[in-house]
């Protein structure tokens, strides 16, 4: 097995096995603990957050100096699904492929209702539809060069909500279409939910 030099220029530590991880809302909280916990043991992380890379450098550089390969830092604002896009367009860029996908990124629900960029309930935008789509966008670059005996994992966290509540259809934009329930989240049409 050959030596390489990560991008900090240290010497990379032999790998059997390369892993190319990207983690959502990695800048806080659990993300950013389980971001700590990958650098030593991932080939390439792509850490995603919401803060200008400026806000973030010293969060970075301690990463790159517990990791054996590449660190890399992609800004996104999940309130924009345009961001969404733009984020794994720039993740596509940096790797051909993907092992291990984390979608972390989350908001808590806002005591009253906030509309996204998009339009849509803005909390959903952020927890679900943003990571609903990014996984659709990185799909293709996950299977590239994977082995049928060592397939790319999806990992999704979620948020337990202190208020508990029943959502309203109008909050989430659900509509009825002859009878087929769908929700408009522009991710490129609707979605059916249920017949």
């Amino acid at each position: 097995m050959s030596e390489t030099v990560s991008e900090t220029g240290r010497l990379a530590q032999p790998r059997e096995h390369d892993m190319t991880v990207v983690l959502t809302g990695a800048t806080s909280g659990i993300g950013q603990a389980a971001a700590r916990l990958l650098a030593p043991h991932a080939t390439q992380l792509i850490l995603h957050g919401p803060q200008r890379p400026q806000e973030v450098i010293q969060q970075l550089e301690e990463l790159r100096a517990s990791s054996a390969g590449e660190v890399h830092y992609v800004q996104a604002d999940f309130d924009s699904l345009a961001m969404v896009r733009a984020l794994a367009s720039e993740i596509s860029k940096i790797t051909d492929r993907l092992d291990v996908l984390i979608n972390n990124a989350g908001r808590p629900g806002a005591p009253r209702r906030r509309l996204s960029q998009d339009g849509n309930e803005a909390t959903l935008q952020t927890n679900y539809l943003a990571a609903v789509l990014l996984t659709e966008l990185l799909t293709p670059v996950a299977p590239r060069i994977r082995r049928p005996s060592s397939p790319c994992r999806f990992v999704d966290t979620s948020f337990r909500f202190a208020r508990p509540g029943r959502p309203q259809s109008r909050a989430l934009r659900l509509q009825r279409h002859d009878g087929v329930r769908t929700l408009e989240a522009g991710l490129g049409g609707a979605r059916s939910l249920a017949g």
